[in-house]
């Protein structure tokens, strides 16, 4: 039993290719929970693979002149513990594959890189089924903006000793405004946030709040040497909201740098929050003091909710 599970039937059509490594991925080691895992990192596509150091040892033998049978063979006779079945060891070639991770000598004419491929054509029709009221749409690769004199020293300046000193200040002196004002504040919020009028203006502050929120995780990216390499447009509900891709970060070697970069958007939100409450005291009853109580209501209780939601 333990000798079918092992081998594979499809093993013949893949045992002669030699995969190898493209030269654009970067390799890069981090440590989560206490167990070493490899970032890999496509710089032509923006895209990052994370794998254990187990299936590390299995691609740093991907040299272009091993064959997959011979790597395999050679696991074998190491007499590694973790020695995958053959099944395994495909999937794991396909997944790598997929990602552009590797190359291979020869097109790969197994059952599973076939049904990736038919998957890949279908995706986003998956995409669509599994969650009709949440799709994107990529627009643009800002890294060339990103990249300029002026976004490179906005992203320094803001992300600095003098720029936290700035956000700690509004902060704290938005959190002493809220205090003294807390009950014209919060007076019948329900009713105030869910009126039809007010959902109009709510509706459209929501995506300029929230492109300054994907802004300073672009800013964050770019600071760290990250790259943004998609912007675009999603949809919540039919709703639609600016994003950008930083995935980039899942690169960066120091937990605190990617936690940071992770948090920016939240931060952005709080300064931003504490920057509105200071005008909206000093604001008369109208429509300016209604956009400013929205702005209040979404970068605290709706980013608290929805970012700051562990589930």
């Amino acid at each position: 039993m333990a000798h079918k599970q092992l081998m594979s039937q499809d093993w013949y059509r893949v045992s002669t290719l030699r995969p190898h490594l493209r030269s654009q991925i970067e390799i890069s080691l981090h440590d989560y929970l206490d167990r070493d895992w490899f970032v890999l990192f496509n710089r032509s596509t923006g895209k990052t693979v994370r794998v254990p150091s187990g299936d590390y040892e299995i691609l740093r033998r991907f040299d272009g002149h091993n064959t997959l049978d011979t790597i395999w063979n050679d696991l074998a006779w190491s007499s590694q513990r973790d020695l995958p079945p053959q099944d395994e060891f495909i999937e794991l070639v396909s997944r790598l594959y997929e990602a552009g991770i590797i190359a291979l000598d020869a097109i790969p004419r197994t059952a599973t890189l076939a049904r990736i491929q038919v998957e890949q054509g279908r995706e986003w029709l998956i995409r669509l089924l599994r969650s009709p009221v949440s799709q994107k749409i990529p627009l643009a690769n800002p890294s060339r903006l990103l990249r300029g004199a002026f976004m490179t020293a906005l992203a320094h300046m803001v992300f600095s000793q003098l720029g936290l000193l700035v956000w700690l200040v509004l902060v704290v002196v938005g959190l002493l405004s809220a205090i003294e004002h807390w009950q014209p504040l919060t007076e019948n919020l329900s009713d105030r946030a869910l009126s039809p009028s007010n959902l109009i203006i709510l509706a459209a502050v929501y995506p300029v709040v929230k492109l300054i929120h994907e802004l300073a995780h672009a800013l964050g990216a770019r600071r760290f040497g990250g790259d943004v390499n998609q912007v675009g447009i999603m949809f919540l509900v039919f709703v639609p909201m600016p994003y950008v891709d930083a995935s980039d970060i899942n690169r960066f070697r120091s937990h605190s740098v990617r936690s940071l970069v992770t948090l920016a958007g939240i931060f952005a939100e709080f300064a931003i929050a504490a920057v509105a409450l200071l005008l909206w005291a000093q604001t008369d009853p109208g429509l300016w003091r209604a956009i400013l109580f929205n702005i209040i209501f979404i970068c605290t209780v709706s980013t608290v909710f929805f970012n700051g939601n562990p589930l």
